[in-house]
């Protein structure tokens, strides 16, 4: 059974922050505004065989199917966002997606199923200048360029254009279009330089430059003048990182989009969270160590820091999507807002005696939300490793090592193009120290410990399709964590305690065995098995799962 598809346009938007005189605020393209005024406002529409907008603007689609029929979209930019129940698909491409995208449509009805496709044209309308190599050096199996790039008018405020910044990016010589290899993006701290990202003979690196301590955000449009009301507040530094990973793109093959990371300390550990908050469609996971989670936690002089890039707090000014810049920055606003921010994977490892990011930015409520990162971690089901000790900012703690949590093996490797589990209340979980107005330090809890510490899963065997899913899920425990000093946790890789650990599991980053709300979903787990129902949003959880050291697939199907 096959019959056409009718797509009609519900609305059709410019960003939603205040009409300013540059590319990032243009109007939807001609094309699009007359589709919408073709489809009409009655509900019944006509069917758009292709649509053209440009960067930088929103787009709403509804699909509509037979009631109780399933509708799955394909094809679209990422950081698209379907609704299912709504039917509402959101396109809002930004200054690096223009191209042409063949968008799938699929309606199941029963035992039919109908598919059709349209094109998505977006128009590259903003265009800013790419940087120049400078210089070049060879190391081993890779070289190091050294970029400079000159910002306009879309890359930094208007009265600031014209700005240089250096960059240095790692090219390994094994790169190919048959080979590709993944991206890391380095973040260094206020008053650093670019090093090298990480890359090397495996691994491209971004390792950009901020000498502006924005906390790699953005400034108000009048700068370097007094902020005005209304001023916008882009955010310039972001979009110069994501210029540099569009240029690494398009100048060398070998790039995979798929495995981006973004990772810093300090200024860079809460600009990799403060990048995915505005980009996190694009990356894998993000690494963040003694960095800010929440720009409202900020202490009282950071926001006055803050007040010379973003104008006075009283002003209260929107960045270029029309959010009050003040909320903007809040992982735990942006988790429970934005879908595609729920699928990034976060590790965060911070100090609780850190006198400069200190620790309200994992264990104290956010006073936008009234809850913490590591609170909205857990009940929204995100992946994510929390990572704590009793170092300050800048040294760690006595003799204890730094970052002796361990990390994933290879077998769980992130990308975008696949699915992975979030953890959990893990039965090893540690509970980090809360804030204690009466004694003025962070007290009870563990002094040192870790949320999901341990556990894996097998990237390459996971099998998303659309009646069934697969994740096999371990414990990892070799190399095995060593013994440190008493009243310290082990230091390493693997897990050397009794088995099993028990966990509950989410599937993140699903592309094909989404579910409706309220669905209900068999599971089974070697000799286990249940139903479980989805949440308000998709997501499947199954309770607490036992994982030992060798993999079992977790299973999921429907009817």
């Amino acid at each position: 059974m096959r019959r056409a598809l009718c797509i009609t346009l519900l609305l059709f938007t410019a960003c939603d922050g205040p009409e300013v005189d540059r590319p990032d605020a243009a109007a939807l393209s001609d094309a699009a505004a007359d589709a919408a005024l073709d489809a009409g406002s009655d509900g019944g529409g006509a069917p758009l065989e292709d649509l053209v907008m440009d960067e930088e603007t929103q787009l709403t689609l509804t699909v509509p199917g037979g009631e109780g029929a399933r509708v799955f979209v394909e094809g679209a930019p990422a950081g698209s966002v379907f609704d299912e129940p709504s039917r509402a698909l959101h396109l809002a491409p930004d200054f690096t997606q223009s191209g042409e995208y063949v968008i799938r449509v699929d309606v199941v009805e029963g035992a039919a199923e109908t598919s059709e496709s349209f094109t998505l044209t977006v128009r590259d309308t903003i265009q800013p200048p790419d940087p120049v190599v400078t210089g070049e050096m060879e190391i081993w199996g890779a070289r190091i360029l050294h970029l400079e790039l000159t910002s306009d008018d879309f890359l930094d405020p208007p009265g600031l254009a014209g700005r240089t910044f250096e960059a240095n990016v790692v090219v390994p010589d094994a790169a190919s279009a048959e080979n590709l290899l993944p991206v890391s993006i380095g973040l260094h701290g206020s008053g650093g330089s670019p090093g090298t990202g990480g890359g090397g003979r495996e691994r491209f690196s971004i390792a950009p430059s901020e000498p502006y301590v924005s906390w790699w955000t953005g400034q108000h449009a009048s700068a370097p003048e007094e902020a005005s009301a209304g001023d916008v507040v882009a955010n310039t530094s972001q979009r110069r990182i994501l210029h540099l990973l569009d240029w690494l793109t398009r100048t060398h093959p070998g790039v995979d989009r798929e495995r981006v990371t973004v990772s810093g300390t300090s200024m860079g550990g809460s600009g990799a969270v403060f990048f995915a908050i505005r980009y996190g469609y694009h990356l894998a996971a993000v690494s963040s160590a003694l960095g800010m989670t929440a720009l409202p936690l900020a202490s009282e002089g950071k926001r006055r820091s803050m007040e010379s890039h973003w104008g006075p707090a009283s002003l209260d000014l929107r960045d270029d999507r029309g959010m009050s810049i003040w909320e903007r920055y809040d992982l735990t606003r942006a988790l429970a807002d934005d879908p595609w921010v729920r699928d990034v994977f976060f590790t965060t490892d911070s100090g609780v005696t850190d006198g400069i990011v200190t620790f309200h930015h994992i264990t104290s409520p956010s006073p936008l939300t009234a809850e913490s990162w590591a609170e909205a971690a857990r009940r929204l089901r995100v992946g994510h490793r929390i990572v704590w000790d009793q170092r300050g900012h800048q040294t760690n703690e006595g003799g204890f090592v730094g970052r002796w949590a361990g990390s994933l093996p290879a077998e769980s490797e992130l990308r975008r193009d696949r699915p992975f589990p979030a953890f959990g209340r893990s039965s090893i979980d540690d509970d980090p120290p809360t804030w204690d107005e009466a004694a003025g330090e962070f007290t009870g809890g563990d002094p040192r410990g870790a949320r999901n510490r341990y556990l894996a899963w097998v990237t390459a065997d996971a099998v998303d399709a659309r009646a069934r899913l697969e994740l096999p899920l371990f414990v990892r425990t070799e190399p095995p964590a060593e013994p440190y000093a008493d009243g310290y946790p082990d230091v390493g890789d693997g897990y050397p305690g009794p088995l099993p650990i028990t966990a509950d599991v989410t599937p993140r980053r699903v592309r094909n065995f989404r579910c409706l709300p309220g669905e209900s979903v068999r599971w089974s787990f070697g000799a286990l098995s249940g139903e479980v129902e989805a949440d308000a949003d998709g997501a499947v959880t199954v309770p607490a799962l036992p994982l030992g050291a060798e993999p079992v697939p977790l299973i999921l199907t429907r009817e």
